[in-house]
């Protein structure tokens, strides 16, 4: 009985722990996400608009991740619809660089 318990005791403490990597690795991609969808939006204007960002493709490094996104807008009359972005960016959250494929983007925001 006491090998029994000790092995559940064991269990249960390995369970704890991956459960609570498993959070902070979910918190920290959050994160990188959110920061790319807010950096992204203001620079194509949409801060206060309903957008869909699809995430095409993840890269990731030690120091930074590199997101994919195709960005339209709810609203189908808006210009912006399938705009391909990559974004590079910090496990906190934090935007180091943004491009944009010209090819998508509409003429009215690729001449800013």
């Amino acid at each position: 009985m006491r090998t029994s318990v000790l092995g559940l005791a064991t269990l249960v403490a390995t369970l704890a722990i991956t459960l609570g990597s498993a959070g902070a690795f979910a918190n920290s991609y959050t994160a990188s996400i959110e920061g790319c969808k807010q950096a992204i939006g203001e620079r194509l204007g949409l801060s206060n608009t309903p957008t869909n960002y699809n995430i095409d493709k993840v890269k990731s490094r030690n120091q930074y991740r590199d997101l994919n996104f195709s960005v339209s807008v709810y609203d189908r009359t808006n210009p912006i619809q399938g705009v391909d972005a990559s974004c590079r960016v910090t496990r906190s959250g934090d935007v180091l660089a943004i491009e944009f494929d010209e090819s998508t983007l509409p003429t009215s925001v690729a001449a800013q």
